[in-house]
């Protein structure tokens, strides 16, 4: 419930962002914040903090769930403008589709040839902070011959 709670709250908070900062920088700072909170899941066997470990994830972690899926179309038109838009959105959510459908079973087998998450959890916040690459090279894209004119 909290997740799905800090989940709304954020659908709307980054909504609203994206519309006076840019979806850019929206997706940049809510991929970094996705990050830390994977990362506050590693502190959740610590008696004095675990609670605490647990409630920053739900919040940071869940307020920016489904972030990429929200501002990617966005994203995208403006980096790519609309030719070919549905075409390239397609090959992005087919890319996405197959990571969604393999990372589950990948990590599930490395937590049980483990027996810890610790390896699993920093590579989910390690491949989000290598995302934040890409993500910062997108560029908006220039005039098209039929707005040129």
């Amino acid at each position: 419930m909290g997740i799905g709670a800090a989940t709304l709250v954020g659908n709307i908070l980054f909504g609203a962002l994206s519309t006076r900062w840019g979806a850019k920088a929206v997706l940049l700072t809510g991929t970094a914040l996705s990050a830390v909170g994977i990362l506050c899941l590693l502190a959740v066997d610590h008696h004095a903090v675990g609670m605490i470990a647990i409630v920053l994830f739900s919040l940071i972690w869940g307020s920016t769930f489904n972030l990429a899926n929200q501002l990617s179309p966005l994203l995208l038109a403006e980096a790519m403008g609309q030719r070919n838009f549905g075409s390239l959105l397609g090959i992005g959510n087919l890319i996405s589709g197959v990571g969604s459908a393999f990372s589950p079973e990948a990590l599930g087998y490395l937590v049980d040839s483990t027996h810890t998450y610790t390896i699993a959890l920093a590579i989910c916040a390690a491949l989000l902070v290598v995302a934040l690459l890409p993500i910062s090279l997108l560029q908006q894209a220039g005039p098209t011959p039929e707005t040129a004119r």
